[in-house]
Order: C-alpha cells, then structure tokens, then sequence
C-alpha cells in the first residue's frame, strides 16, 4: 500500500474506506491523529528503540545522535511534547502517555532537533505502547476503547 499527503497539517481520522471496482466500504479503526510535517530528515537513527512493550502508561525511546545535533524536544501526541535538549550520542528515556486510557497505543514520535543553526525533524519507528503479554480480556477493551468493530461482509463477484 502507497500513501501520500496532500498537504501539511494535523489530520483526525475515524474510519477506513476501501474502494472496490463497483463499491465503496467504510469500517471503523477507532482515533487515529496524523501530523503531517517536514519530510524526515534522517538527523536521529531511531532503529534502536523498541517496537513494542507491555506498558501503556510510558512511551521509550532509544535514539542514537549520529549527527551530533542537539535533540531538542520530542513530541508523542499533538500538543505532548517533552524537552530534551541534549547532544549526547545515546538518547534513553520514558514519557508519560497520560493524554490516554486505552490500554494500547500506537505512537510514532516526532523528534525536534538543531544543528548549526538550522532546525531538523525526524521520526521515531512506531510502538506499540502495552501491546507484549495482553491478555484476551485486555484486547477486547482496547477494541472497545478504541471503538474498533470490522464487519467485513463483503463478497466479490464471481465471473
């Protein structure tokens, strides 16, 4: 799958919609928040923070400052920034994810920094923050939480 954005700007979606030959469908995917920016910069190598964990509650990062630029600050959900103002050549650390109670979240960090003057963006990989050791009751809520319910009935048609 291929996607682009039009245009530069924080984008709130809800839903799915899958476009077939004669048909359109629509499935919930319960709030997903897009912050369209800068493209990334590749500044920060974030390939050694993990992809999952068993905590909802933090978010944690390991970036590695290849580029000896200063990590200004990193930013978790629109509005949930955290300042780090550093240059060290590792960057290790937690953040609260206290904007949410679902029991999962999907968060791709965006990291601010400068060098030289000029400020760069780049992006963390994505985690799965409380995903490791659910339980099925866990993912059921978080199914609820996020108001997911797919009800795929659709049928191609048979030539």
């Amino acid at each position: 799958m291929e996607t682009s954005a039009e245009k530069k700007g924080v984008f709130d979606i809800d839903k799915l919609s899958v476009v077939f030959i004669d048909s359109v469908e629509s499935f919930p995917i319960g709030n997903i928040v897009y912050d369209v920016g800068e493209k990334d910069s590749g500044s920060i190598n974030t390939s050694s923070s993990p992809g999952a964990s068993s905590n909802e509650k933090k978010f944690a990062y390991s970036y590695l400052n290849d580029d000896d630029a200063v990590l200004e600050k990193i930013a978790v959900a629109v509005g949930k920034e955290t300042v780090i103002n550093t240059n060290d050549s590792t960057i290790e650390g937690e953040i609260d994810l206290d904007f949410s109670d679902a029991p999962v979240k999907y968060i791709i960090s965006k990291i601010y920094s400068k060098k030289d003057g000029k400020e760069y963006v780049s992006y963390g990989r994505g985690c799965y923050c409380g995903a490791m050791d659910l339980t099925e009751d866990e993912i059921d809520m978080s199914k609820e939480k996020n108001e997911i319910e797919l009800h795929v009935n659709h049928k191609s048609k048979e030539s």
